[in-house]
């Protein structure tokens, strides 16, 4: 039936009039209570609120009006975020955390505007799974459990190292901080992960131990032809128990025409070679290798069987096997040796033992199921080794220098025995040595140091090296002044009886003047006027202006003679000179020393050619006087 057409128009009247009426109520209740009174405040709760990331946060706006009254403005207020990356609002106040930062809040309303901040930080977890790759673990194996934590953002992340972990009972299983649950006894345990407050679990059945591995053995590797050998095998299960399995494993011989093997392991020596035994069990085989042959070896003997090593030493050790024929065989190097105490001492597979720590350890060798063993002492160490140091040394004439003797030991260890040692030098009248290990140089030349103790001996090389002195002269200012200046030489006695001072006159473009040797006498003077004796007779018949002398203490040569072109450096000499210095008319004579150099043997050999060529091709020039002029 078709509705009447005034019924219509009555109907539409009175939906109008009743929007009329509602919009007239919503706008007298923003009014306050009173109908007319003004908006004051909006306030926004909560407050500062600190959220994780992915959750909601309901927020309420409320208005107060000037009378006093209050009213929820949540769902007319218009909300907004900022920045909207960090949360998110609807217009009913639910607002939604995003990403890790700070969000401002704002609620505005007939002109006014209230905000917050709210702080969204790390998602929070609000579950916890418990899971592990198998159910049901065997007695005594271990089983990884992962803890997997679902966070309000959505996402997920392994927990395994951060949850607290707790098994129960924990009499069935334990499990440590980083999941790792160790079977201990059959049953079920229920396993739990704590983290902040969220807790997950799961149960795991702790079964029967499995099977690990099928181990054969033998008491003899090796088997005469004709004999019986009883094999056993011997499973290994999980929770580390073993059980003899020879009865239960299905065995095998292969090649059966070398041996052959019944149900209970029974192994029967037919023809020489070499057979494969092998022993099944729930799909787990193990095989072992048996030889067939001649001899059987009966023991192994070790020599020798009792020794005694310093630390640090080695000795090679010998394992003999005997057969069941009567013969004998090295078998050092087929068997596996061993150390019952490796830090005392170690054998290499080739039976080298070392000596490490003092103690005592057992030696064994073992080829099959035959060991023959050997008790090794390890003592404190020995002296192995001495030495000198430093290993060469170079020393000027009259110098002295402290040597050390350093004792090598077995265990590489070293000690300073150089006030224990005895001294002595090859040649004590060049270089001698204290008790103390100091050399000093008493005439050029070379000395091996020797070094003793322990039964050991330790050396070093040391060459002397000769000395020579040195000065600068003026001639130009002695010659000028009316003083001449002197050089006086005086032998020490360093080495007993006359020795040469063999002089070298280079002029101020330091080439070679003049030379002469003069012999100085055991504790002698010699005295030199510059002038006179040492400048007065140059190569080119020109006087000098200034320039240096040498003067080298050498041996006296054949008949007792001094030639500066034959150079045999030795001993020492003390010098010191006068010296005319100042200007005309304020002159004043001064005293120096020579000062002491070392001389090279390349020195020697350049002075004493430059003399020589000079003594030949002068003619008498370039040869200076050994005091025979005035002063």
């Amino acid at each position: 039936m078709k509705p009447h057409p005034s019924g219509r128009a009555a109907f539409v009247a009175c939906v109008l009039i009743c929007c009329a009426l509602l919009s007239s109520c919503g706008t007298n209740a923003t009014q306050g209570a009173g109908g007319s009174s003004k908006l004051a405040q909006i306030v926004i709760t909560p407050a500062n609120r600190s959220i994780p990331k992915g959750t909601n946060l309901r927020l309420s706006a409320t208005g107060t009006f000037a009378d006093g009254t209050q009213q929820n403005l949540s769902s007319s207020v218009t909300w907004q975020t900022s920045p909207s990356n960090i949360a998110t609002i609807d217009p009913k106040g639910n607002l939604r955390a995003l990403a890790i930062g700070v969000a401002q809040v704002s609620a505005a309303y007939q002109g006014m505007t209230a905000s917050t901040s709210t702080t969204v930080g790390p998602p929070a977890p609000v579950s916890i799974t418990v899971s592990s790759q198998r159910s049901s673990v065997p007695l005594g194996e271990s089983e990884q459990v992962f803890a997997t934590g679902s966070f309000t953002d959505g996402t997920t992340q392994n927990l395994t190292a951060f949850v607290t972990w707790e098994v129960t009972p924990p009499t069935v299983a334990s499990i440590n901080a980083q999941g790792d649950l160790k079977a201990m006894s059959q049953g079920v345990v229920q396993v739990s992960a704590g983290y902040e407050g969220i807790t997950g679990s799961t149960t795991i059945t702790v079964g029967a131990p499995a099977l690990v591995f099928v181990a054969v053995s033998c008491n003899r590797p090796s088997l005469p032809v004709g004999e019986t050998e009883p094999l056993t095998a011997t499973g290994r299960y999980s929770d580390g128990s073993t059980q003899n399995l020879t009865a239960s494993v299905t065995w095998q011989a292969s090649p059966s025409t070398i041996a052959s093997i019944d149900a209970r392991g029974n192994l029967k020596a037919l023809n020489r070679g070499v057979v494969q035994v092998s022993a099944t069990y729930q799909g787990m085989t193990s095989v072992v290798s048996i030889t067939v042959a001649a001899p059987a070896l009966l023991r192994i003997a070790i020599s020798p069987n009792q020794s005694a090593l310093p630390m640090g030493e080695s000795e090679s050790l010998t394992a003999m096997g005997s057969f069941s024929d009567g013969t004998q065989q090295n078998l050092t190097q087929a068997v596996v040796w061993f150390s019952s105490v490796p830090a005392i001492a170690t054998v290499t597979p080739a039976g080298a033992a070392r000596a490490k720590s003092i103690g005592t350890t057992t030696i064994s060798a073992t080829a099959g199921s035959v060991t023959g063993t050997a008790n090794l002492t390890v003592k404190t160490a020995v002296v192995v080794g001495l030495s000198v140091t430093p290993a060469t040394l170079s020393l000027i004439l009259g110098s002295s220098s402290r040597l050390q003797a350093i004792a090598i030991f077995s265990d590489q260890t070293t000690q300073n025995m150089t006030s224990a040692a005895t001294w002595s030098s090859t040649a004590p009248g060049i270089v001698g040595v204290s008790s103390g290990g100091l050399a000093s140089a008493w005439q050029v030349g070379s000395a091996t140091i020797r070094a003793q103790t322990s039964g050991f001996t330790g050396s070093a090389s040391l060459t002397v090296t000769p000395l020579m002195t040195v000065s600068y002269f003026n001639r130009t200012t002695a010659a000028n002044s009316g003083y001449d200046g002197t050089v006086r030489l005086v032998n020490p006695g360093f080495t007993a009886g006359d020795i040469c001072g063999m002089v070298y006159v280079f002029d101020e473009k330091q080439e070679l003047s003049e030379c002469c040797g003069c012999k100085i006498s055991d504790s002698g003077l010699q005295t030199l006027s510059l002038l006179n004796d040492l400048t007065a007779n140059p190569l080119t018949g020109k006087q000098p202006v200034a320039g240096t002398i040498e003067i080298v203490p050498s041996n006296t040569g054949e008949n007792g003679q001094c030639n500066a072109g034959s150079l045999d450096p030795n001993s020492m000499i003390l010098g010191w000179q006068t010296n005319v210095q100042g200007s005309p008319g304020a002159y004043r004579v001064t005293e120096t020393p020579f000062i002491t150099v070392p001389l090279t043997k390349a020195q020697a050999q350049v002075l004493a050619s430059e003399c020589a060529i000079m003594q030949q091709l002068g003619s008498g020039q370039g040869t200076c006087s050994c005091g025979s002029g005035t002063m």
